[in-house]
């Protein structure tokens, strides 16, 4: 049985990865900043019971309590 996470991951990432892009038309134009922590915090403000903020904080807190494989960078990964 899948998990409500693996249920809806295609809908989570619809609604993320446009919001997460960088270049000409993004909310982030430098091609080379992605904008992921933005993206987490305005899909939060949107639905917060839905999407959680992922800052590099919270990166920090699932690799070290959930084993998750975030990288250690200025994005959250």
């Amino acid at each position: 049985m899948k998990s409500i996470l693996d249920a809806h991951a295609r809908a989570i990432e619809a609604a993320y990865d446009p919001l997460a892009e960088a270049g000409v038309g993004a909310l982030n134009a430098d091609l080379s900043d992605q904008f992921h922590v933005g993206a987490t915090k305005i899909l939060h403000w949107i639905a917060p019971s839905l999407f959680i903020m992922v800052d590099a904080n919270v990166a920090n807190a699932f690799r070290e309590h959930h084993q998750l494989n975030y990288t250690k960078s200025t994005q959250s990964g």
